[in-house]
């Protein structure tokens, strides 16, 4: 079971209801607001989402959260921040995905969670991605959270059977010591990148899974600067 709440007012609600059609984005080219474009495969699936209401008739429908036919829901929008360091190594990419598009990608094209999962893996390598982005993708039996940390670095992890998660605006993962490599799924150089740059911390140890991931992408647990309050505070108390 997954459920969202909304950061809005009330006239920027999701009290709107989308369907699409078995197939009705076949190999039609998904556009977003900010110049991005991606060629959708020969077959997608038929799928219900509820787009933030103030953008439903502009063209872009901004699909926060959705299901599809083979009961892979999605639920994105999750705005978070990357540290200096992060932003430095490898900023976002202007014209990458962004929120916008994510569930209305992943639930056309998913069989399976872990298929929404590999498939939003496959854009972030391609065109990287354009916001410091979180989201859950799940389907009957399995979970998935996934962390977007910069341009082209990200992480998703099957959630455990017998826990409960609370995510708000923020980055939440520490390392992945608890998790088995199969229920893993990150970035090519999400590891490499921050040894390279000089801006890896770990915790306990020094390889890969001892790296922690939230010390070394994420914004810190305190605000820096007056600036970045808003970035930090706000998001502590959404959690």
């Amino acid at each position: 079971i997954i459920a969202r709440s909304s950061d809005a007012g009330p006239n920027e609600m999701n009290h709107s209801v989308h369907i699409y059609k078995h197939n009705e984005l076949a190999n039609k080219t998904v556009t977003g607001k900010n110049g991005f474009a991606w060629q959708m495969p020969s077959t997608t699936y038929r799928y219900i989402s509820t787009p933030r209401n103030k953008v439903m008739h502009k063209g872009n429908h901004w699909e926060v959260s959705g299901i599809n036919e083979n009961g892979v829901g999605v639920s994105a929008t999750l705005t978070c921040f990357y540290n200096d360091a992060a932003k430095a190594a490898d900023p976002v990419v202007p014209n990458g995905i962004s929120e916008d598009n994510i569930t209305e990608i992943v639930a056309a094209v998913s069989k399976t969670a872990r298929d929404g999962v590999k498939y939003l893996a496959n854009i972030l390598d391609t065109v990287g991605s354009a916001e410091n982005n979180a989201c859950m993708i799940i389907d009957q039996n399995e979970a998935w959270y996934i962390e977007m940390y910069s341009g082209h670095q990200y992480v998703a992890v099957k959630m455990p059977d017998d826990k409960i998660c609370t995510i708000g605006n923020e980055f939440m993962l520490n390392t992945l010591k608890d998790f088995k490599d199969e229920d893993i799924i990150t970035s090519p150089n999400l590891f490499k990148l921050a040894k390279e740059k000089g801006f890896a911390q770990f915790e306990g140890g020094t390889d890969d899974k001892d790296m922690h991931l939230f010390n070394t992408y994420a914004q810190a647990l305190t605000a820096e600067t007056e600036e970045k309050r808003v970035d930090t505070d706000n998001c502590h108390r959404r959690t």
